[in-house]
């Protein structure tokens, strides 16, 4: 496109000032395209954890500890999940409280295949115990209190008021 001084289309665009003319070159764009929405790590472990029972339906459901190294037989029958989603899902499903309260001593553990795989130790017992009193200790923790800011009467405000004026009142 030629301006009406002859010259190319970057002198068209100088000729006319800050208004630009579309020269039919294909510019970037300035703007950005937006990143994807961020979801929360309870959203993923809790679809990671529809994967894992989708694929393995014995364990939906099921009212009982999972087996040791659980983790390990779910990476080697589920290569497509990553190692970070796995061990979140199961940190999300072994925090539960249902899940903490059938850690009882001598109780089977569950595999992948819904079979008794172990049991649950006198060690592990009491961990899952002591979660579990820790968590009901922080609820029944009352909230410290909150202080109460000092409300002022109008006569305070008023003496208050006094006071600037003489601080800032010029010294003779």
């Amino acid at each position: 496109m030629r301006s009406r001084n002859g010259a190319g289309p970057a002198a068209a665009e100088t000729a006319i000032g800050a208004r630009k003319i579309n020269t039919g070159k294909c510019e970037p764009s300035s703007q950005k395209s937006a990143p994807p929405p961020q979801i929360s790590w309870k959203a993923a472990a809790t679809a990671t954890l529809g994967l894992i029972t989708a694929r393995f339906p014995r364990l939906a459901g099921a009212d009982a500890p999972l087996r040791v190294g659980i983790r390990d037989d779910i990476k080697i029958a589920m290569p497509e999940l990553s190692e970070q989603a796995v061990s979140r899902a199961l940190k999300f499903y072994t925090s539960k409280t249902r899940y903490l309260q059938s850690c009882v001593e001598g109780r089977s553990r569950i595999g992948l295949d819904g079979e008794p795989a172990g049991v649950v130790s006198a060690m592990e017992a009491e961990h899952a115990t002591h979660r579990l009193a820790k968590r009901q200790q922080k609820r029944k923790k009352p909230p410290a209190p909150q202080p109460t800011p000092q409300k002022l009467s109008l006569d305070d405000l008023k003496a208050a008021a006094a006071r600037r004026r003489t601080a800032s009142a010029p010294s003779p």
